[in-house]
């Protein structure tokens, strides 16, 4: 049985929840990224990540915000991701470096292409 629920999400939490938690070094194809700690909605974040397909130039470069962490999270959650054996959990209080790095494969990819 499947249900759906409604949760509300602070797009300040989001954005501290994938990048206070996302580590170059345990998501290797991430190789940089800009957060504003202190104003994390000031503006749309610069990622600097490996370019999946291979073609062209080695990496990619994009600007994220809430809105497109938030459909990513939504893809995450309904493709059922896992980590470590449970679920990715829906509380961001819950989060870890494995959890943000899948979300933010989500918000770019729309799946999870490095694992």
């Amino acid at each position: 049985m499947k249900a759906i629920i409604d949760i509300e999400l602070d797009p300040a939490e989001l954005m501290l929840a994938v990048f206070g938690d996302l580590y170059v070094a345990s998501s290797p194809w991430c190789f940089k990224y800009r957060f504003n700690w202190e104003k994390p909605l000031a503006r749309r974040v610069p990622v600097c990540y490996e370019d999946p397909s291979g073609e062209g130039d080695a990496w990619k470069y994009s600007h994220v915000g809430p809105d497109d962490l938030k459909r990513g999270f939504e893809l995450m959650l309904k493709a059922g991701q896992h980590h470590c054996g449970e679920l990715i959990p829906w509380d961001l209080e819950e989060w870890d470096t494995c959890c943000a790095d899948e979300c933010l494969q989500y918000t770019l990819f729309g799946e999870s292409i490095f694992g």
